[in-house]
């Protein structure tokens, strides 16, 4: 990767977002150690659900991976790492102090997964078959959280993702109009539920719950086959309705179990400034929309609206106390708004792209931006797969580099003092360049002070 004088660095996979030795400035996250430097990225596995955590480990300046610890303690059992340019691990979205770590995937592949006992890591044959199947059988045994299966309503069944055949109790009950179901796991004070299926289907917005006594599921009095509410004895208790377009689908509200009786899809008002979770109203009911952050590296950060799976329509997308952001709109059920920013504060002028993810038959994607600096107006972007296509990783950064362009153009003339631009292109950085980054582009710089006020241009803007 580094070349045969590139420097080797440990991978600390203790180190995490807020974590005491991660570090963060306009770039991201990164964390300094054996005198090089790694990046830190953070996303959320699967879409929408977000039942993981994946934080990804980059070493920068040409460094070469070395080892793998956590907390300082040897992790083995690895092949060479100088051959990986990143290390990805897994964790449950609800361990929130990072102690159990699933799964390590090496490099970007998908066929470089590793398991744990203890300190020692194996090669993980299953997670390259069925990614989501082996971090939900590591979840059951790291954090005991297990799957409910909506679909066994009267007898006790083993949770699907245990090795040991952990035992979910059922209880069926049927009192005049009231059909209901609940799910109990046996000598445990209080449980924890990673996740829940209707027979081999996954239902979307029910997100995963822990410390819980026990989950109720309301049927219909007209067909047993199809459960219309779930109610979760948590403190304070949450309550999903079913959704009357998607069977395999839930939208979350807090008002109680008598809010959206026909099981209707909501309409919402996003506000993409919000940073944390939050609740809107629909007809009375307020609905909860999770608001995910992730690092993309590179100075660009993702904030995604959703119902964890559940679809929703927009009337309008706002942001802040009072603007709407003209042109952005659809008629189709939603499953997510994402919007994407330059820089950790997502205020309105560092906003470049938004993308709507829709769900008919299928997923598709429009994505929308600003064609000129300060628009107040939005528009289709024309290179996002004709409105279908979700971009890729490498396009996204792309876009995003576009439109930084036209949101932050390079404001330098070629009458203007050299030097004054490259004083104003460190003031505007605010510390992007560091000490790691500086030598890499240090002869960069060096070429367009001679080369002139064009290449410069190129540099800042590209930067």
């Amino acid at each position: 990767m580094g070349g045969s004088y590139s420097k080797s660095v440990t991978v600390d996979i203790n180190n995490r977002p807020g974590g005491g030795e991660v570090q963060q400035d306009g770039k991201g996250y990164y964390y300094e150690i054996d005198g090089g430097r790694v990046l830190l990225t953070d996303d959320w596995y699967p879409d929408l659900e977000g039942t993981y955590r994946k934080l990804t480990h980059t070493p920068a300046g040409g460094c070469t991976i070395g080892d793998i610890k956590k907390g300082g303690i040897p992790q083995t059992g690895f092949p060479d790492l100088a051959v990986y340019s990143t290390i990805s691990i897994f964790y449950w979205e609800l361990d929130s102090s990072y102690s159990n770590p699933l799964v390590i995937q090496l490099g970007e592949g998908n066929n470089e997964y590793y398991k744990h006992d203890g300190s020692t890591w194996s090669k993980d044959i299953e997670a390259t078959g069925n990614l989501r199947e082996e971090l939900n059988k590591q979840n059951c045994k790291k954090n005991n959280a297990h799957i409910v299966n909506l679909s066994q309503k009267k007898s006790g069944y083993n949770c699907p993702s245990c090795n040991t055949g952990t035992k979910i109790n059922v209880s069926y009950s049927s009192i005049a109009s009231i059909i209901s179901s609940t799910y109990t796991i046996p000598g445990a004070r209080s449980a924890s539920i990673s996740g829940f299926k209707h027979n081999n289907n996954w239902q979307a917005g029910l997100p995963p719950i822990k410390n819980l006594r026990k989950v109720i599921v309301y049927w219909s009095t007209t067909s047993s086959n199809k459960p219309l509410l779930s109610a979760t004895q948590s403190r304070p208790p949450k309550y999903f309705r079913r959704n009357s377009d998607n069977e395999n689908a839930w939208i979350e509200n807090t008002t109680g179990q008598s809010a959206l009786p026909n099981g209707e899809t909501p309409q919402i008002i996003p506000n993409l400034s919000g940073k944390a979770n939050t609740t809107y109203n629909y007809q009375g009911t307020n609905i909860p929309v999770t608001v995910r952050s992730s690092s993309l590296g590179d100075c660009y950060y993702r904030y995604q609206h959703s119902l964890c799976g559940g679809p929703f329509r927009i009337t309008r997308i706002t942001h802040g106390t009072g603007a709407t952001l003209n042109g952005i709109d659809s008629t189709d059920p939603l499953v997510s708004v994402t919007a994407y920013y330059f820089g950790t504060s997502p205020t309105l002028d560092k906003l470049l792209l938004v993308e709507l993810s829709i769900k008919n038959n299928q997923t598709t994607y429009k994505y929308f931006h600003r064609q000129t600096k300060g628009a107040d107006r939005w528009s289709l972007y024309p290179e996002s797969g004709g409105g279908t296509a979700k971009l890729s990783e490498d396009k996204l950064k792309a876009t995003l580099d576009t439109l930084y362009s036209i949101q932050f153009p390079a404001e330098q003339t070629d009458s203007q003092d050299i030097g004054q631009q490259i004083g104003a292109f460190f003031k505007r950085t605010e510390g992007i360049i560091t000490a790691t980054v500086t030598p890499g582009i240090g002869g960069t710089i060096g070429l367009a002070v001679w080369k002139g006020p064009a290449l410069l241009a190129r540099l800042i803007t590209r930067l």
